[in-house]
């Protein structure tokens, strides 16, 4: 009686590893792309999150508002300062955000803060500019406070 041996070859396994070889490479441009994409469009979701919540804390506080923007880092601050201790003449709303650690854009805008009144009303408009090496991404924002993509 001969015994049948089950299995595959060394050939077959490694003509295997060449087409998942040869697939990966062509999948992983794109593949990218696309997550350079989304850091992108998630960067630009993260600036109008913490434009609206800069908003609220206008209306919700009854005090001037400024969201601040320097190089890649935004941040919203209150004034005049409610809380008791620490130094300054402002509250920090919220954490200070880099977006360039977070989703690897940098950011470029054309004031250095934004303002909102205690209605929750712009005072100044600016555009936003975000980029990484897929491309670039512009939010404005006008005088009245509405965000145009």
């Amino acid at each position: 009686m001969q015994r049948r041996n089950s299995g595959f070859t060394l050939i077959e396994l490694l003509i295997v590893v060449v087409i998942i070889g040869a697939v990966s490479l062509i999948a992983f441009p794109r593949m990218q792309a696309a997550y350079q994409t989304s850091a992108l469009r998630g960067a630009r979701v993260r600036l109008v999150t913490v434009y609206g919540a800069a908003k609220a804390a206008a209306v919700q506080t009854n005090r001037p508002v400024r969201m601040h923007f320097s190089g890649n880092t935004i941040w919203v601050t209150a004034t005049p300062r409610l809380t008791v201790g620490g130094s300054g003449t402002a509250d920090t709303i919220g954490p200070v955000q880099s977006l360039y650690d977070v989703y690897g854009v940098t950011v470029s805008a054309s004031v250095d803060s934004l303002l909102l009144d205690p209605r929750g009303m712009g005072l100044n408009g600016g555009t936003v500019v975000m980029g990484n090496a897929h491309g670039a991404d512009t939010l404005s924002i006008t005088g009245f406070g509405r965000v145009v993509r």
